[in-house]
């Protein structure tokens, strides 16, 4: 701490462009100059004779501790402005000192950083809230997460996770500073829509007021949070392809003033969070799809397979395991030309070059497989193939064998028939 003396020091002292607070050892307030009138909002006449403490600081006021010889000449602090509001500062503190170096008091310059603050605030929150949707979680399981983040970063003692039900809101998770009883938090809304934008106030004594209210959350919701004692709430939309989807709310004790910029942090959260609902839907919708393709593709009585660029089988059913005798391990990434007829590939690889260059969209084929045991099968085959590039194949196959040999029976006894009726 810096020792001054007190004369040359206080002819500066109301002129200062800086904040000063001066107070004697006890720590009552014995000077307060303009700039501080300004940043606090209390005239010097207001503050004198009254405690000068700070709230929420990091160490208590080296005047309040006599014994403290060597404090850190800048510390963060926080003072309370007269209409209520919190303010952030750092502050730094010079020891006053008479003629014969006698200790009289300390002036505490004050340096206002709460709009720094505030912006760090909003930035970590939005980057804790990204890391959350950023992981593999859903909207109900990473809830409490996203409260919990939000609230620490911003200071909100309340947070309440909605979603939009038939006949109104219903909270899905709920955050709550220590020592709030979830009793006393606000139950669901029934009937109740918030618009586009939902801000409201409580005021100091504890009667709702609308603010930049578009639809207010309701009058029992407001309620609900004057018996919590909150001063200040906000809430926003989470909107879903353009329509509300559900909302989060916050509230705090502490009064602040109408925060465009933490409104925007949070309309911009809500906006991520619903592109991240929409995401998982979407990942659902396609997880759900991909289980009914499995379902079809392992259960179907006719063979599919899958084959890549290159020719080689991906992936096959049971039924076309079953139909050649092989296992999936011996026919993964196995050419398909090296289970056809050879006669069978060059009829094929014509039809297969129309397909890859776009000339047909499938082609249909009855071909000879050679089987495990060394047997040909006949099948008849229909090929398709992926839009995209590289382009990967899928094959229906059925097996016709018995259709073959019914037919080369019913060729052999119209060949015998005929033979007959010419030699008669």
């Amino acid at each position: 701490m810096l020792q001054l003396e007190v004369r040359p020091l206080l002819s500066a002292f109301e002129c200062a462009p800086i904040p000063m607070v001066a107070h004697d050892l006890s720590g009552m307030i014995t000077d307060w100059n303009h700039a501080a009138e300004q940043l606090l909002g209390w005239r010097t006449g207001e503050m004198l004779g009254r405690r000068f403490e700070f709230e929420g600081e990091v160490r208590a006021p080296a005047s309040h501790k006599a014994e403290q010889q060597n404090p850190d000449s800048l510390r963060p602090a926080r003072l309370r402005h007269k209409d209520g509001q919190m303010l952030d500062l750092h502050a730094w503190e010079l020891s006053l000192s008479d003629e014969n170096h006698q200790r009289q008091g300390t002036i505490s310059v004050l340096l206002d950083v709460t709009q720094r603050v505030r912006s760090e605030q909003r930035l970590a929150a939005q980057n804790r809230v990204l890391e959350i949707i950023s992981e593999e979680g859903s909207p109900k399981d990473e809830a409490d997460r996203i409260l919990e983040a939000i609230c620490e970063e911003l200071g909100w003692e309340y947070g309440g996770f909605w979603r939009v039900k038939a006949g109104g809101l219903v909270r899905r998770a709920l955050w709550l500073q220590p020592g709030i009883r979830s009793r006393d938090c606000p139950g669901d809304v029934p009937g109740c829509t918030p618009g586009p934008q939902i801000v409201f106030d409580v005021c100091e004594d504890r009667l709702p007021t609308e603010r930049n209210v578009e639809q207010e959350l309701s009058c029992c919701q407001c309620a609900n949070h004057c018996r919590l004692q909150m001063r200040t709430a906000m809430a926003v939309p989470i909107l879903l392809s353009g329509k509300l989807w559900g909302a989060l709310e916050f509230s705090t004790s502490e009064l602040r003033k109408n925060d465009r910029e933490t409104l925007a942090c949070l309309n911009s959260i809500g906006s991520q969070i619903g592109n991240w609902v929409e995401r998982n839907a979407a990942q659902q919708r396609l997880r759900d799809k991909e289980k009914l393709y499995r379902t079809i593709f392992d259960s179907a009585g006719i063979g599919i397979t899958g084959a890549g660029p290159d020719g080689c089988l991906t992936r096959m059913n049971a039924a076309y395991l079953e139909m050649l005798g092989y296992t999936e391990a011996e026919l993964r990434n196995r050419p398909f030309r090296e289970i056809t007829h050879p006669d069978d590939v060059q009829l094929e690889l014509p039809l297969l070059d129309e397909l890859i260059r776009g000339e047909r969209s499938q082609y249909s084929i009855e071909k000879r497989y050679i089987k495990k045991d060394g047997e040909l099968l006949w099948v008849r085959l229909i090929v398709s193939a992926t839009t995209e590039e590289p382009k990967f194949f899928v094959a229906m196959v059925e097996n016709i064998e018995e259709q073959r040999r019914a037919q080369e029976l019913l060729r052999l006894s119209e060949e015998r028939f005929r033979l007959m009726v010419e030699g008669s």
